[in-house]
């Protein structure tokens, strides 16, 4: 699949999910920003990495929300790529909480421990399809490294495409050429 703007949003009008790869930070997120603008809020559950790089992204990230997504285009959370589970924005209204949280993740200690992506994305889809409505739902993953350890890819799979929730990654290309993680993106 080309990786354009109609993926995405048919993606969202068919629910059925599509697999675009390769594409920049505000390409993914104007993309989300329309189809959120075009019906019902959509959903969107940021999975943020707080690893020792997120200092240097955590603003670019946080301008790119609030320059694209409108103030009450989409509703989002963010969760934390970590160890344990951990979600310190439950779902808000508008781009500046979600962006406030991020930078809060930024300034705080890094956590490089193993963590398990997958099973946190897992969570993330889980926590978006809990959320009523048909407003498409996004779970975005948000890492400057690679995955320490993956599980149950398939079981992945299936509760994406099951919750007609799609899943983008904002990782570095070290994700897109590991094998485990290509499989799946």
């Amino acid at each position: 699949v080309e990786p354009t703007e109609a993926c995405l949003l048919k993606s969202q009008e068919t629910r059925e999910p599509t697999t675009v790869r390769y594409k920049e930070l505000d390409a993914i997120i104007q993309e989300i920003a329309k189809t959120a603008t075009q019906g019902e809020k959509a959903i969107v559950v940021w999975v943020v990495d707080n690893a020792p790089g997120l200092k240097a992204h955590a603003n670019p990230l946080a301008e790119a929300l609030r320059k694209n997504f409108p103030k009450d285009g989409a509703r989002h959370a963010v969760a934390v790529l970590g160890e344990a589970p951990r979600v310190p924005l439950k779902l808000s209204e508008g781009p500046d909480a979600a962006a406030a949280a991020i930078a809060a993740l930024a300034s705080g200690p890094p956590d490089n421990a193993l963590k398990n992506a997958f099973l946190r994305v897992r969570e993330a889809a889980l926590f978006a399809a809990g959320i009523s409505g048909r407003a498409p739902k996004f779970v975005v993953l948000f890492s400057t490294e690679n995955a320490d350890t993956e599980d149950d890819l398939e079981g992945t799979r299936r509760i994406f495409k099951d919750n007609k929730t799609a899943f983008l990654a904002i990782v570095p290309e070290t994700a897109y050429s590991d094998s485990y993680w290509a499989s799946v993106l």
